[in-house]
């Protein structure tokens, strides 16, 4: 089984409610468990993004709730190190034979260490596992690093926004 057909599994949930786990190198991928607990450090990631964007960027009010509520209607992976301090984390739901990639964070100061390209290709394994259609995601037009990134994974662009570019992938 390939690291990533590993990291697909985790999305399944597990028969018994067991805690299960991938350990990659120094890094640990896990299901997330759908608690108030598990997304307290969650938002933090996401902010620490924004430092890509500039000083002038604002993320917006998306705290621990709106992950919460995008964990309880699909499935949910956090990449930690041994520490057990949270890197990233990804968020994917199905909608119908579609699989529809939510969210997919890393800590700024972790760009470029291959967590992200980790993620994306248990995403795609397990899109590939239940057959899915097709795998979409929404992204703003303007972080054109997200662009080009989600484009070296396979992902096509579809212009769906006129007064602030938006696109589906």
């Amino acid at each position: 089984m390939s690291t990533s057909e590993a990291i697909a599994a985790l999305f399944e949930p597990s028969p018994r409610g067991e805690r299960r786990a991938v350990t990659v190198g120094a890094l640990i991928v896990r299901a997330a468990a759908v608690s108030e607990g598990e997304w307290r450090n969650c938002f933090t990631i996401k902010r620490s993004g924004s430092r890509l964007y500039g000083a002038g960027f604002r993320t917006g009010n998306l705290g621990r709730a709106f992950f919460l509520g995008q964990a309880r209607r699909g499935h949910a992976l956090i990449v930690e190190n041994a520490a057990g301090r949270r890197l990233g984390f990804v968020i994917v739901v199905r909608e119908g034979d579609e699989l529809e990639l939510q969210n997919i964070y890393m800590r700024y100061e972790m760009s470029g260490r291959g967590i992200g390209r980790l993620l994306m290709g248990g995403v795609l394994a397990f899109a590939a596992k239940i057959a899915a259609s097709r795998v979409t995601l929404l992204t703003s037009g303007t972080a054109p690093w997200n662009r080009r990134w989600y484009e070296s994974a396979g992902f096509r662009r579809w212009p769906i926004g006129v007064a602030m570019p938006r696109y589906l992938y």
